[in-house]
């Protein structure tokens, strides 16, 4: 059933009708079940409606985006990608942001960013750069110390979550404690190894940190130390 209703969630003119049955109640139960598989589907089910904005005030009445949140330390693979592709999906709208903050969904995702699997910690980095967007989830998210294990991420070998990372960075130092607490984390290597990429995405968000941390007074000494002029030269 689960599986079922997985399919048809994925299905975009299934989706109305799925609603009016009532399905997400169900999805809640399968979310929360034991059974291993069970819970992956009704995650899948749950991230394949939340791909519509439209859906998404349905999927907090129920519960179902609160369902997903334990999910994120399960030991099964396919469960936590399920996870990350909905949390990804949620956070993609902008008026869920609050929401989101309210709720602790950010810290979830700073388990998945943990993760070594890159199709999770990727869905997980895209989710994070969405709603750091936010003055309380750019907060929440250093609260949380997942500045670490987003830097730590690249070194990946992927351009696509470096690129992420550096996106996730930019929006981060937005806010005036972060610039401070991202220079303080080790930023200003991975700033540079951004800046002098060959990949234009990453070095144009790279260079747009830098120039944000450069913001506050007390990071400009240490940035002079560390050379970073001389590589924007």
């Amino acid at each position: 059933m689960a599986r079922t209703l997985a399919l048809f969630a994925s299905k975009r003119d299934s989706q109305p009708s799925l609603l009016r049955a009532g399905a997400v109640n169900q999805l809640v139960l399968f979310a929360r079940n034991d059974d291993v598989g069970v819970a992956r589907y009704g995650a899948l089910a749950i991230g394949n409606l939340a791909v519509q904005g439209a859906n998404h005030q349905e999927l907090f009445d129920t519960g179902a985006v609160m369902a997903l949140l334990p999910l994120a330390a399960s030991e099964d693979l396919d469960t936590r990608r399920c996870v990350s592709f909905a949390l990804n999906n949620v956070a993609s709208n902008e008026a869920n942001h609050g929401v989101c903050e309210k709720m602790g969904v950010l810290r979830p995702l700073v388990t998945l960013i943990k993760d070594p699997d890159v199709d999770v910690h990727l869905q997980a980095a895209f989710a994070v750069r969405q709603l750091s967007l936010t003055p309380k989830c750019r907060f929440q998210f250093i609260e949380l110390k997942g500045l670490h294990p987003l830097l730590q991420l690249a070194e990946s070998d992927s351009v696509e979550v470096q690129r992420e990372v550096a996106a996730c960075l930019r929006n981060l130092s937005l806010s005036e404690p972060n610039k401070i607490a991202i220079r303080k984390a080790g930023g200003l290597e991975v700033l540079v190894k951004f800046a002098l990429s060959a990949d234009v995405e990453m070095a144009h968000q790279a260079c747009g940190v830098i120039a944000n941390l450069a913001e506050a007074i007390e990071n400009q000494g240490p940035m002079v130390e560390s050379g970073i002029l001389q590589h924007l030269k």
